[in-house]
């Protein structure tokens, strides 16, 4: 009995679009996460089964397997080599190359379907063809416009996360080029989604248009605002690989495509929400103004220090501690640490729980991840928002490695891109205990009160030291 290779590659991307959907729901839940990642990547390994099932041999599969051995060393040396704190650089540079791919594939189905379609390689019985093919060159440059803009932003997002520049302050000079190049842009892809032959010309024209309108919009971001900027532009990317699934008939391009637009869309909305900003505010609140220098940060010597020994009191005869976890405590991978002296402080009876804000390791999600492999219960992490009311009864509030998401200045008008950020409020509680080794700013340039606050002390160090010196005077404790 002979099987027919399209039923049968078609069940294939069936089972693996099942794979698809059920990583992501387990996704969702810390305790299923893994076993998320790992359905969806078999799913992913089945569709790509599934596409090579299509080329009969020669040149094209040899450069599909040679594409897939190359991408597959990179992305094992850049996930081997990136710690987790680095895991928004590093979704910025996947999201760089995912544009980069749906804005090719986009670009050759213009050009060889067009080429197909001009050259009369249709029948003129083939009615249902022609009008998928009438519609196909306008999905396509949609693909083609959202993969470039995702192509130059996340790139340009990846650059700035990695030198730690800031926003760009000649922004405000660039305003007429910037809309100068989207109308352009727009332009070139009506002609294009109009016309009924390839232009590899105005293809490369609009591509490069796209690209540098993606810079432009990651050059006035905030620091502090880029978790909502790479959720957008990982949106734009699913939509731009569900376009190229659409015109391909690739179904699981389609439905993984769909899936990460659908997800990116509402983290975007999620994270903005979050951070108690409209998303027009993040993306375009520094359109046209020039931004203020960088503080030089707090005078340490204005700041009111505290020892190993003293800290150690303050948490072990407290009746309720809140962590503030930060970017700094990511970074040192001092999270097991911290799990050590909550669970010290537990035994004593102190009551303790984390104030996780949803951008505190850059990425929502990102601290509760580390928090989770460190072994601290869920019950103890609580959001922000829920917890920032209660403040005003917290004995002590110990920040770890956290600026800019425990900035009172957020609060008023003089916060410059922290402006409007709803902020831990850390400076409320009785006593504040800040583990730093700073000089009090963090990425967004400005310096904090809190750190020259009457009511905190700041214990000056790497954090994971720090913590090992806390639980070592705590363990001394009667």
């Amino acid at each position: 009995m002979t099987v027919d290779l399209s039923l049968l590659v078609g069940i294939v991307w069936l089972i693996a679009t099942a794979f698809l959907v059920t990583g992501l729901r387990r996704m969702a839940a810390l305790r299923t996460a893994l076993r998320g990642v790992r359905s969806a990547a078999i799913g992913m390994g089945l569709s790509v089964a599934a596409a090579l099932a299509y080329f009969v041999g020669g040149l094209n599969v040899v450069l599909a397997f040679v594409a897939m051995a190359v991408g597959a060393m990179l992305a094992t040396s850049l996930a081997g080599r990136a710690s987790a704190s680095d895991s928004f650089r590093l979704i910025a540079l996947v999201n760089a190359f995912g544009g980069a791919a749906a804005t090719l594939l986009a670009s050759a189905h213009l050009i060889t379907d067009r080429s197909a379609e001009g050259d009369g390689a249709l029948g003129s019985t083939d009615t249902a063809l022609l009008a998928k093919l009438s519609v196909a060159p306008a999905v396509s440059v949609v693909a083609l416009l959202c993969g470039a803009v995702v192509c130059g932003g996340s790139a340009m997002a990846w650059r700035r996360l990695s030198t730690g520049e800031a926003a760009r302050n000649s922004f405000a000079s660039h305003q007429t080029a910037y809309l100068v190049n989207g109308a352009f842009m727009l332009l070139l892809a009506l002609l294009l989604g109009a016309s009924n032959s390839p232009h590899p010309i105005l293809l490369s024209l609009l591509a490069i248009a796209a690209f540098g309108f993606g810079i432009s919009m990651s050059l006035p971001i905030g620091t502090s605002d880029m978790p909502v900027l790479i959720a957008l532009f990982n949106a734009l990317a699913g939509l731009a690989v569900a376009l190229d699934g659409l015109v391909l008939d690739q179904p699981s391009m389609l439905v993984a495509g769909a899936m990460v637009f659908a997800a990116g869309t509402l983290l975007t909305r999620l994270t903005a929400r979050s951070m108690n900003r409209r998303l027009s505010d993040i993306m375009y609140s520094g359109f046209g103004i020039e931004r203020v220098e960088r503080s030089v940060g707090a005078d340490p010597d204005q700041m009111n220090p505290i020892d190993a020994s003293e800290a150690a009191v303050s948490l072990g005869y407290a009746n309720q501690v809140v962590i503030v976890p930060g970017y700094g405590m990511a970074v040192s991978q001092s999270h097991h640490k911290l799990r050590e002296l909550t669970q010290l402080l537990s035994e004593r009876d102190v009551k303790t729980r984390f104030a996780i804000h949803p951008v505190a390791g850059r990425l929502p999600g990102h601290m509760n991840i580390l928090l989770a492999e460190a072994g601290v219960p869920y019950e103890q992490i609580v959001d922000a928002n829920d917890i920032n009311a209660e403040f005003e009864t917290v004995d002590v509030a110990l920040v770890v490695g956290a600026d800019d998401i425990v900035n009172p200045r957020a609060r008023g008008s003089e916060g410059g891109e922290l402006e409007g950020l709803n902020v831990v409020a850390a400076d409320q509680a009785k006593r504040v205990i800040v583990l730093r080794r700073g000089n009090g700013i963090g990425h967004s340039g400005l310096d904090n009160p809190l750190m020259v606050a009457p009511n905190t002390r700041v214990m000056f160090g790497d954090a994971r030291e720090s913590l090992e010196a806390l639980i070592a005077e705590v363990k001394t404790l009667d």
